[in-house]
């Protein structure tokens, strides 16, 4: 009996952590052709190139969760920066998207960083 409790509590503790980030993964052309392409459309929509490149084999941009005129409404909104992560591998691209609070925290990613990173992939996935 004391075994089932324990491992019912470890579920029930475990089950409140949310996930901070969301991956999304695509089949994808060559990794130059790929990379190219990915910062070409992180540029369009927005985001400011913050490390990696071609010869690093990965790419990190940051971008506003939502506009600035929006940002000061919505005082309590989640996440204040979206970062992208995007590495191709084997074949597929995949995008990492963590969403920060104004103070630098982890925290869920807006739905602006989510349709950016599904956009990345539409455009630049195969």
């Amino acid at each position: 009996m004391r075994k089932a409790f324990f491992g019912v509590a470890g579920v029930v503790v475990l089950s409140g952590c949310a996930a901070t980030y969301r991956q999304y993964s695509a089949p994808a052309p060559a990794a130059a052709n790929t990379m190219d392409c990915v910062l070409g459309q992180a540029a369009l929509l927005g985001y400011t190139p913050l490390g990696g490149g071609r010869s690093e084999g990965y790419l990190r941009v940051e971008g506003r969760a939502e506009p600035a005129i929006v940002e000061r409404i919505n005082v309590g909104a989640s996440a204040a920066t979206n970062r992208l992560t995007i590495t191709p591998a084997a074949g597929q691209l995949h995008i990492r998207l963590d969403g920060l609070t104004r103070e630098g925290k982890a925290t869920e990613p807006s739905a602006k960083g989510e349709a950016d990173a599904k956009t990345i992939l539409a455009r630049c996935a195969r």
